[in-house]
């Protein structure tokens, strides 16, 4: 299990839908100060300040327990930064409000995934791939869990669907990476981690993994350089 590195498949709700307009509002209402505060969270999750985002999303919720996008959002900030139970708690809060919601479900089963509740989270994502079967960020968290699970070759398969779809999928390459790793096909893992690290450069896991792949091949300077790229990140974290 691999649970430094953030790469599950999250969705923050930004309101866009195909009757709104570009700030994700109906084109001829006015904007709420709620909306306003919404937005502003979103553009700081998009800038990587998440704390502050999240002091507005509890900001939110205190005056509207039922806001289904802010109690998603935090949800996805806490699952990020390794409060899995806390996130479950607020998809389940979001699916009192919204039950049949795939992104949301998709979300509640990454967060089971950490927690190795792994029949539940396919559960949970199966029923989102029953409503919505074409969706890239549910079927990354499935292929993960296969991943969590062991069950390495439909792993897989989920993923390289997954990158079909979506060649820039970074946790797809990830972890079809470790995948292919765990079934012996070094030099496939390898290729994948290549693809990983030149989508997220400063992802010092995906180095220390090349490391350890360059040295079930023999080539000790190979495998040294990663590790020390490896080290350099994390020093920097």
């Amino acid at each position: 299990m691999i649970d430094d590195y953030h790469g599950v498949e999250r969705s923050p709700n930004d309101g866009r839908g195909p009757e709104t307009g570009m700030d994700g509002l109906p084109v001829d209402q006015p904007i709420s100060r709620e909306e306003a505060a919404f937005a502003e969270a979103r553009h700081l999750e998009r800038e990587g300040r998440s704390d502050r985002a999240a002091a507005i999303y509890r900001d939110l919720l205190a005056g509207n327990p039922d806001h289904v996008r802010a109690r998603n959002n935090l949800g996805v900030i806490e699952d990020r930064t390794g409060n899995h139970a806390g996130a479950l708690e607020h998809f389940r809060a979001a699916l009192l409000s919204d039950p049949d919601n795939p992104e949301i479900l998709g979300n509640m089963g990454a967060a089971l995934g950490a927690m190795a509740r792994f029949d539940e989270a396919e559960e949970v994502l199966q029923r989102a791939l029953r409503l919505e079967p074409d969706r890239i960020d549910v079927r990354a968290n499935l292929g993960i869990l296969h991943f969590r699970r062991g069950v390495y070759t439909q792993a897989v398969t989920d993923l390289e669907w997954v990158i079909r779809q979506d060649p820039d999928h970074a946790a797809a390459h990830f972890y079809r990476g470790e995948a292919l790793n765990r079934l012996g096909r070094v030099d496939e893992a390898l290729e994948a981690l290549e693809r990983a690290s030149r989508l997220q450069p400063r992802n010092a896991r995906i180095y220390y993994l090349m490391g350890i792949l360059y040295d079930r091949k023999h080539l000790p300077a190979e495998a040294g350089a990663m590790y020390r790229r490896s080290r350099e990140l994390s020093g920097n974290q």
